[in-house]
């Protein structure tokens, strides 16, 4: 006799119940399949390789009066349109005298750029602001390289950082939908001419020094953190002064 597939209400004349047993075997092999499916959709995936915007070289080493470049780069970045950031420095210690674009970006095309240095944007640090965009419509630039290139002098004994601030990259679109990235800073240590009472490291031991001793007075860090701790005792008093007053004129 043929069996009929007409549905009575939702089930098919003919039709013959699992039993428990083979049901748990296809629950199992349809786990089984399923975890072979995910686990060569897994394999067969390439991660992209984070974003990452940073300063280059991550420190330095330098002595007063030198001066030097900093690289602002991005590392791996896809489809490219615009970028910001702003970076802070201690404004005893580092002065910023330049700005320029670097080639990354202007390499897909013409580009807009806004830069602003200031030196002395509150009273410990100075600041520099830079953006720039590419002009035209759906174009892009994808890789690692050099978005902008920072010129110091350093003006003064210590550490400090080179700390990027508000960082944004953008891709093209309207509107640009931002790209996520992670930030890596960089540090400056900035050493004198080893001659002693020369606290600003010009060279000279004069009033200056003796001046710049008086503005630290009280000051308390560990030995040699300090500039105007000639003695490296670890805090800034009288001592210093008489120290630096010994070798005026030196």
């Amino acid at each position: 006799m043929q069996k009929s597939s007409t549905l009575v209400g939702s089930i098919p004349f003919g039709y013959k119940p699992t039993t428990n047993a083979s049901f748990k075997k296809a629950s199992i092999a349809a786990t089984f399949i399923t975890f072979l499916l995910l686990s060569t959709s897994v394999i067969g995936t390439t991660f992209a390789a984070p974003t990452l915007v940073k300063v280059d070289p991550a420190s330095y080493s330098v002595m007063v009066g030198d001066s030097f470049n900093s690289n602002v780069t991005v590392t791996d970045v896809v489809a490219l349109a615009g970028w910001e950031f702003k970076l802070f420095f201690r404004r005893s210690i580092l002065n910023c005298s330049s700005i320029a674009e670097g080639p990354f970006l202007s390499s897909a095309g013409s580009t807009f750029r806004v830069f602003e240095i200031n030196n002395t944007y509150n009273a410990t640090h100075g600041r520099v602001l830079a953006g720039c965009a590419i002009l035209g419509y759906n174009v892009s630039k994808s890789g690692s390289g050099t978005l902008a290139t920072i010129a110091f002098r350093a003006i003064g004994q210590g550490n400090s950082a080179l700390d990027l601030v508000d960082t944004k990259l953008a891709g093209s679109g309207d509107p640009p939908p931002a790209i996520p990235h992670s930030t890596f800073d960089g540090t400056v240590n900035v050493g004198g001419t080893g001659k002693p009472g020369d606290v600003n490291g010009d060279g000279k031991v004069n009033v200056l020094d003796l001046i710049s001793v008086a503005g630290k007075l009280g000051w308390i860090g560990p030995p040699g953190s300090i500039p105007q701790d000639q003695n490296s005792d670890g805090r800034v008093n009288v001592l210093d002064l008489i120290f630096v007053a010994g070798k005026l004129g030196t």
